[in-house]
């Protein structure tokens, strides 16, 4: 049975992992309206494709790489809340396992209608962070205190212990997509 720490902690790590994905998308989005725009007619399929997909890995490299890199394990909302990713041995991590694990966390098969129901063991890990070997953990928790990692996954019913935080993180999404359309409309 998972404790109250590490259900208070998934809470978190789930409202603002969740954000900071749709931040991503907002910033891509924008970068590469500006990348469209400064080819205004491809007459060349590859040049299309590739201001299509340039953007895609200069953003994603840049908020799940970069900055999680140099502020030690914090995303941009991740430092906001003072959660950060750490590696179950203290070791550093590098932006190439930062990136591929954010990228193997986006990838899972629906990702947002996952978190109905996370399943998680002691140490706050998701099955993907057990490949990576890394947790998230608040800035209060210390990696010693948690329990003993065992293997068993339990699961945890996020939106239906929570569903006042599912309408604010779609208001959130809304806003988002409002602005996002206003900058695009604007550049």
């Amino acid at each position: 049975m998972l404790n109250d720490t590490i259900k208070k902690l998934l809470r978190k790590r789930i409202i603002i992992g969740n954000i900071d994905f749709f931040l991503f998308f907002f910033f891509w989005g924008i970068l590469q309206s500006i990348f469209i725009k400064a080819i205004t007619i491809p007459e060349n399929i590859l040049l299309f494709i590739l201001s299509m997909l340039l953007p895609f890995i200069i953003s994603f490299s840049f908020y799940f790489g970069i900055i999680p890199k140099l502020t030690h394990g914090y995303t941009f909302l991740g430092y906001l809340f003072k959660i950060k990713i750490v590696k179950l041995d203290n070791k550093e991590i590098s932006i190439v396992q930062y990136i591929l694990r954010a990228l193997y966390a986006g990838i899972t098969p629906f990702k947002f209608l996952n978190y109905l129901r996370v399943r998680a063991n002691n140490k706050g890990q998701f099955y993907y962070d057990r490949l990576f070997n890394t947790t998230v953990l608040d800035d209060k928790i210390n990696l010693d205190t948690l329990k003993k990692e065992d293997k068993k996954y339990y699961s945890y019913y996020f939106w239906g212990e929570n569903i006042q935080y599912m309408f604010y993180f779609f208001g959130i999404i809304f806003g988002l997509v409002i602005i996002k359309s206003l900058i695009c409309f604007i550049l």
